[in-house]
């Protein structure tokens, strides 16, 4: 029954502040991991499949949403990119391995129900709920309340005091690193996990240029899928994967967390290494979710990846281990960090900034060739490839004449020139070479084109040599010096 409310005088409400609106990245990051599905419109629609989100909106109907983030590692990214007020950015691409068909346990709990309502406090499968001698959506109805909780309504005042209630839940204990890697299945040729960013461009017309997985990625088999995985994406494009590092309790100091990381062979030139995790209004992050959060930021500032991330603003006020226990070190021992390949938060010129302008593969005492040493060069020469491959995949199968060749040549050196003149790089020049295209290979179709480029150099440090002198003395006799 409708209830009138009678209103007679000023009124007024405060309403909740809408969320900061997302801003469009050039950059396209996917994250594999957990999410409460259970809670989702649609829950099995949001299995092994990369799902392209632009607001919270969209995460909460596709996913659901909870704070139990060491459950559900994707709603920790969901926070991170859409619902904060430091600057929300997207789109991104969420995938998840939780399975509410496999991925459950049987439980019951009772409840009591008042005022014919009743809670249950736990990840519960929706339409798995049961009351003996009930019937779902005849004698009572659940739905997930505001809060998180499953609300049970009854239907017809025929439940009161304390019902035993049985159900499904979700079963963290049953997803495994094997689930976030996924890969291929050899028996239903479905792709899984870390294995479904190959899927990710034609579901969503997305190009993946970051992995991550929060959570997980400190797991070798999951960082080397990662990386893997970035390496080739449908056989064709290039990627960075970042990755955290053991923030435990073994692995609290700069000294442990470099002895690990060269003992763990994390030394690849497309994967950022992150280290510890941080604080965020009292909250826990993986390093690796602020870090890909200001990747974004900086590549949409910059329009592409010509920038490091490095030195600039992340909202953090700590940094501490994954039981939330402040670690704490300041900028020249920051650098220690960096010096081995390792990316970190340092609080610097008055704010706490992304610290670390390499990849993993650096290390100060190690011969780095020029285009590795930066994170900018890494990835701008993986935007170079990736651009030029989107750009001329409709030319594929037409015919190769000469008029084809000076197309793409032409073409090709206007985007070159332009990223030159707006200092993304120094220099580039594209050729078609008869030395690098053979008779044999061109009979068979097979044509490559070359680019030379020279990356814009970071500016890693600079300095200032003072020196005193006593020519300005002249002055106290009157003297012009």
């Amino acid at each position: 029954m409708t209830i009138t409310v009678y209103k007679h005088g000023t009124h007024g409400a405060v309403l909740p502040a809408e969320p900061l609106p997302a801003v469009i990245g050039t950059s396209i990051p996917v994250y594999i991991g957990t999410a409460p599905i259970q809670m989702a419109s649609e829950p099995t629609a949001a299995v092994n499949k990369p799902i392209l989100l632009k607001s919270m909106e969209e995460a909460k109907k596709h996913f659901g949403y909870s704070d139990d983030w060491k459950t559900f590692t994707l709603c920790e990214v969901m926070k991170a990119h859409f619902d904060n007020q430091y600057g929300s950015v997207g789109p991104i691409v969420l995938i998840n391995v939780f399975d509410p068909e496999n991925d459950k346990t049987a439980g019951t709990i009772e409840v009591e129900f008042a005022s014919d309502i009743a809670y249950i406090d736990e990840p519960v499968i929706l339409s798995s709920i049961a009351i003996t001698d009930k019937i779902l959506d005849e004698d009572f109805s659940v739905e997930y309340a505001a809060d998180g909780r499953i609300l049970i309504k009854d239907l017809k005042s025929a439940l009161a005091g304390t019902i035993s209630i049985e159900f499904d839940k979700m079963d963290i204990t049953k997803v495994t690193a094997s689930d976030i890697v996924g890969g291929l299945d050899s028996e239903t040729e479905v792709l899984r996990g870390i294995g479904c960013v190959d899927l990710v461009n034609q579901i969503t017309g997305q190009l993946p240029t970051i992995l991550a997985a929060p959570g997980w990625s400190d797991v070798e088999s999951v960082r080397e899928a990662l990386y893997g995985k970035a390496e080739l994406i449908n056989g064709s494009f290039k990627a960075v994967a970042v990755v955290d590092l053991p923030s435990d309790a073994a692995h609290r100091t700069i000294a442990s967390i470099k002895t690990w990381k060269s003992d763990n062979s994390v030394i690849q030139e497309n994967v950022k290494a992150c280290w510890p995790m941080a604080k965020i209004d009292s909250t826990l992050y993986h390093l690796s979710t602020i870090a890909v959060w200001r990747m974004m930021v900086t590549d949409l500032e910059n329009e592409g990846p010509s920038k490091s991330p490095s030195n600039k603003k992340v909202p953090v006020l700590s940094l501490c281990d994954e039981d939330g226990k402040n670690i704490e070190f300041d900028k020249e021992q920051a650098n220690k960090l960096n010096a081995v390949g390792i990316t970190t938060a340092a609080y610097y010129g008055g704010a706490w900034k992304l610290w670390g302008p390499h990849m993993a593969n650096f290390n100060v005492d190690a011969v780095i060739n020029p285009d590795k040493i930066f994170d900018s060069s890494i990835r701008m020469m993986h935007y170079l490839l990736n651009m030029f491959q989107l750009r001329n995949q409709d030319k594929v199968d037409e015919s190769m004449n000469r008029r084809l060749v000076e197309n793409i040549l032409q073409s090709e050196q206007i985007e070159l020139n332009t990223l030159v003149s707006d200092g993304k790089l120094l220099s580039a020049n594209i050729e078609f070479k008869a030395s690098e295209n053979t008779t044999s290979d061109m009979v068979s179709g097979d044509f490559v084109f070359s680019a030379k480029t020279t990356t814009t150099p970071v500016a890693k440090s600079i300095g200032i040599e003072v020196q005193y002198s006593t020519s300005g003395l002249s002055k106290l006799m009157g003297g012009d010096q």
